[in-house]
């Protein structure tokens, strides 16, 4: 029986890292007896399984990114995922996006479905889940901090951090939600604590690989976060220069 490992992030634990070593160390993983899986692995996002995770979060209804182009479907991409593990002579198969983490805080209906589509399509694997976790205030932070790199308007950290689904912030939800579906030993939760090539080192070992220094693991950080200095500046920029004065007044106070 063939293993799937599927890596849900969270969000903030270095998953742009891994999927980044992963997409470009391919022949390297499956020298080890692992296939970074290529389908759903798209051009807007070439180095995660995001298009599966959002296809299914999507067609139940549920919020997707705005860079998420909605024309995959998640039958589709799940076929093509099973048959290019079939088809594959490795012992494993690799999935990873943080955006299966948003499946947890769905209505318990629309995530059961979700859930009940991943079981029905890996049922004849034996599936492991990695999921990191952070503490809550370092995730509050590093996630306000992902929030404000973009161009839209965002609310002052005390209305983000009030506002934000508790679901990404705490593991519980997800932890139960993965081990209902895949089994009490399915799940190995991560503390997020190593940084750069020390991250992807623990991550292959999690994989049950015994990375040495021929893996040429970069010690860079993929997604750096942006300054603080001049973050909240900014911010105030992005509110102030919006057209609707309600709006203004909604991001610039608490």
């Amino acid at each position: 029986m063939k293993t799937v490992y599927i890596h849900i992030g969270n969000f903030k634990t270095g998953t742009s890292a891994v999927q980044s070593y992963c997409s470009r160390h391919v022949s390297r993983l499956r020298a080890n007896g692992i296939d970074y899986v290529k389908a759903a692995r798209t051009k807007n996002a070439p180095d995660s399984h995001a298009a599966l995770a959002l296809s299914l979060l999507d067609e139940q209804g549920c919020y997707t990114p705005a860079w998420y182009f909605r024309n995959y479907r998640s039958r589709d991409l799940l076929n093509a995922i099973v048959s290019e593990i079939d088809a594959s002579p490795c012992d494993s198969a690799l999935l990873s996006s943080e955006e299966f983490y948003r499946i947890a805080g769905q209505s318990e209906r629309n995530s059961a479905e979700i859930m009940q589509n991943l079981s029905s399509a890996f049922s004849k694997y034996s599936v492991r889940v990695i999921m990191y976790v952070k503490p809550p205030l370092e995730f509050y932070k590093s996630w306000y901090n992902q929030a404000n790199k973009g161009t839209t308007a965002v609310r002052r950290f005390t209305d983000f951090a009030f506002y934000l689904n508790n679901s990404l912030l705490l593991p519980h939800r997800n932890a139960a939600l993965w081990r209902k579906n895949f089994g009490t030993d399915s799940l190995v939760i991560e503390p997020y604590v190593a940084v750069g090539s020390r991250h992807i080192e623990r991550f292959l070992e999690l994989l049950g690989l015994n990375p040495d220094s021929s893996w040429a693991i970069p010690d860079k950080i993929v997604n750096p976060k942006r300054r603080e200095d001049t973050m909240e500046l900014d911010r105030v920029a992005r509110a102030l220069a919006l057209e609707d004065p309600s709006a203004r007044i909604k991001f610039l106070t608490s």
